[in-house]
């Protein structure tokens, strides 16, 4: 797994930071190998190596290096390891707020998934926080963001609706579709399943 690890990660060297895609692109050889482990202890242990590599070939303060610490974030708090996954989710978010600013897509990213791992060990006014100031900076992404947007919006509305604030869910929820499809209407992208998403959130009764 080392050897995949560094091959991964001379792939992701050899290329700039570019956007959205870019980023979707790059992310692609480690997903594919996390998923081929289809282990979670095997998909930390590849992931932190990757993580190792990269910061090796590109330097501690490259915002790839967060990127990659932000998804090992994600996975620790999935395993139930709450205090290290809250730790480097939000070390991985302020890093990339003081490198790419706070509306750039990886920060926006970045926040959402410590929303997530707040909302995963049960600290929901914190998370409620992050997810809200979230959907606040993908709400002025530039229009082809609108998939940040959804999932933003979803998360958000799942952390409402846990603390029993169905309206407040709906009203979130509703403000992102009408977010997306203005955004479609001067060039940004609408894809029915984001819609689609967000209508089966509005429809469903978690209280």
């Amino acid at each position: 797994m080392r050897e995949e690890a560094t091959r991964a990660a001379a792939t992701l060297a050899s290329q700039p930071v570019q956007g959205e895609a870019g980023a979707s692109e790059r992310g692609q050889p480690l997903a594919r190998i996390l998923a081929a482990t289809a282990r979670g202890e095997e998909a930390e242990r590849l992931l932190r190596a990757c993580v190792d590599e990269w910061s090796e070939l590109l330097g501690e303060a490259h915002p790839q290096v967060a990127v990659e610490r932000s998804r090992l974030a994600a996975l620790l708090s999935e395993r139930g390891q709450h205090v290290e996954a809250q730790t480097l989710a939000r070390a991985t978010w302020r890093a990339l707020d003081s490198v790419l600013g706070a509306d750039h897509l990886w920060t926006t990213r970045a926040r959402r998934t410590l929303g997530l791992v707040l909302h995963a060990a049960g600290a929901f006014d914190a998370a409620e926080a992050e997810l809200t100031a979230a959907c606040q900076a993908a709400s002025r992404a530039e229009p082809g963001t609108e998939k940040l947007a959804v999932d933003c919006a979803l998360a958000l509305a799942a952390c409402l609706r846990a603390r029993g604030c169905e309206d407040q869910a709906r009203a979130v929820l509703l403000s992102a579709r009408e977010h997306v499809t203005a955004s479609s209407a001067s060039g940004g992208k609408l894809h029915a399943s984001w819609t689609a998403a967000l209508d089966a959130g509005l429809l469903s009764d978690l209280r």
